[in-house]
């Protein structure tokens, strides 16, 4: 395999690129001027697409631009068995119409970054439903079982006693056919990803078809830093949040993860980004958090966000504009409150946000999370530094 020149590195899509495989002979077709089918796939586990998948498609916009053809397979079939990798237990089992909800505005979403009207956007069950059991027993026979049970997210569960189901043992060949049923040239996906779109590569040499190169794309580590980014760490910046709360949240990140963030999820070359590390951790950051929020919505909405973070966090002060939550005047105890605006999902979480000091009441920190509250409108209701709602 081939590495990466110092002029790749200057490239946004080789910044993007952790590893390719097989290197050589994506560089040649790249090169030649043959237009590639790219396959990125997504399974609907939840409802948001976040910075970290973004890493990704901002990749397959460089590629897009170059006129290949982008494939968007939305797993809508292979959801429902939930995909082992990275995993220490099972996913939970998700109901169709969970699927079904999930996935409604992934399209809207993806393109925030690509131009949909040139992709051909996919879902799996397209065939899956179709798949016949001498299909699935052919498919069977394209990886052995001592490969599939190596695999590292396996071998973790069996060491801590932990067992795994077998729809999930043969996830990866569902995976691997679907590069089958779309005829790829490339398969785009995080590092996470390298085990199964490997075997992508296994199971179109049993089909007869080339074999699709490989783009591992790197991982981001989310807002609290140490872990990937992911919804169910609680540490992700949704691509549909809003420009403030966007903004906000890149604000909270480390410094550590200044340059990786913008490396990966801007457009702007190393050159400039050298020039916004100079300004300092604090500067940069805002520089940084203006970017971002300007590529999903305009200059406009990020100078806005921008003036609202500085007027409540450098200024101390509300922010002009506070999300309304319509409500009855009266008597009610406070963790009620709390969850019935949306500020938590839970009683037991608005407690612990009161233990820890982090609910205030029209400027007031709540200590007593058995108090009741007399609910009058125009109360302002805060949690944290950047969650605000005003009660009327």
């Amino acid at each position: 395999m081939e590495t990466k020149t110092s002029k790749d590195k200057n490239n946004i899509l080789w910044r993007r690129t952790e590893e390719v495989i097989v290197d050589k002979h994506f560089r040649k077709v790249l090169q030649n001027g043959r237009k590639l089918r790219i396959k990125f796939g997504i399974d609907p586990t939840s409802s948001v697409l976040h910075l970290g998948h973004s890493v990704c498609l901002l990749a397959l916009r460089e590629l897009q631009k170059r006129g290949h053809k982008i494939i968007l397979l939305i797993g809508d079939f292979t959801a429902s068995i939930g995909d082992p990798s990275g995993r220490v237990k099972s996913r939970p089992i998700l109901s169709t119409d969970q699927i079904k909800q999930n996935m409604k505005t992934y399209q809207e979403q993806a393109g925030k970054i690509i131009d949909l009207t040139k992709v051909e956007v996919r879902h799996n069950g397209e065939w899956w439903e179709k798949m016949s059991a001498r299909g699935m027993l052919e498919l069977a026979g394209a990886a052995t079982y001592r490969q599939l049970v190596t695999r590292a997210s396996f071998q973790a569960r069996l060491k801590s006693n932990s067992d795994f189901t077998v729809r999930e043992f043969i996830y990866p060949l569902l995976q691997g056919y679907d590069s089958v049923a779309l005829k790829a040239d490339v398969e785009i996906g995080g590092t996470d990803q390298r085990f199964n779109m490997l075997m992508g590569r296994q199971v179109q040499r049993q089909y007869g078809q080339e074999l699709q190169d490989v783009i591992l794309c790197p991982l981001i580590e989310g807002t609290k830093g140490t872990k990937k980014m992911s919804k169910s760490e609680d540490n992700y910046i949704a691509l549909s949040a809003q420009p403030r709360e966007m903004y906000g949240k890149i604000m909270s990140i480390s410094d550590s993860l200044i340059l990786p963030y913008f490396n990966l999820l801007t457009q702007l070359d190393d050159e400039e980004i050298k020039e916004q590390l100079k300004k300092g951790p604090r500067q940069s950051k805002a520089s940084l958090a203006r970017e971002i929020v300007e590529f999903y919505y305009d200059s406009q909405e990020a100078q806005l966000a921008q003036d609202e973070f500085n007027r409540v966090f450098q200024n101390q002060k509300q922010p002009i504009k506070i999300p309304e939550v319509k409500t009855k005047e009266g008597k009610e105890d406070i963790l009620t409150l709390l969850v019935r605006i949306g500020l938590t999902t839970s009683r037991s979480k608005a407690r612990q946000l009161i233990e820890q000091g982090g609910i205030r009441i029209n400027d007031k920190t709540q200590n007593d999370w058995q108090k009741e509250v007399l609910v009058k409108s125009g109360m302002i209701v805060q949690r944290g530094k950047r969650k605000f709602i005003k009660l009327i």
